[in-house]
């Protein structure tokens, strides 16, 4: 899988838990808390792998540099908006209003990316730099997601 299929994946998983996220109340607090710390862990995820590598090698292409910023600005915005939804109650009006901030924000991101950015890069990245980025990409995943797994169980 190319690098950009990978984060294709990404940003798809992160919108179905904000949809699985829109379809719950506000009695549902444990639900609700649970989607949130699994959005908050992929958008994380995926905004170090983008800002940590894939922007980095994009930065130097003068024609990208205003998309760049943009999508910087919007990872920065989530990061912050995640910090503060964190810490408020699921049964809290103001839950519902950062639910609405960040999904905006993020949709819009992943919009911006799919539609303008990705096509771009890809011309400039050749298919074995894609390709060995995708499988860099997915490894660090997989040994995230082992790490979870062996801290779940050391809780249990």
């Amino acid at each position: 899988m190319d690098l950009f299929q990978f984060l294709i994946n990404d940003q798809r998983t992160i919108r179905a838990r904000l949809d699985a996220m829109r379809g719950t109340t506000y009695r549902a607090t444990r639900t609700r808390m649970a989607l949130l710390r699994d959005a908050k862990e992929l958008l994380e995820a995926l905004a170090e792998f983008e800002q940590g590598v894939l922007y980095p090698l994009l930065k130097h292409n003068r024609s990208l540099h205003a998309l760049l910023q943009e999508c910087q600005r919007d990872h920065k915005q989530i990061k912050q908006v995640l910090k503060k939804w964190i810490a408020v109650p699921p049964n809290d009006d103001e839950w519902e209003q950062h639910f609405h901030t960040l999904d905006g924000v993020f949709r819009s991101l992943a919009s911006r990316e799919r539609t303008k950015l990705f096509p771009r890069a890809r011309k400039l990245l050749s298919p074995e730099q894609l390709e060995d980025m995708g499988m860099r990409a997915q490894e660090t995943r997989n040994e995230l997601e082992q790490a979870k797994l062996r801290v779940k169980l050391s809780e249990e």
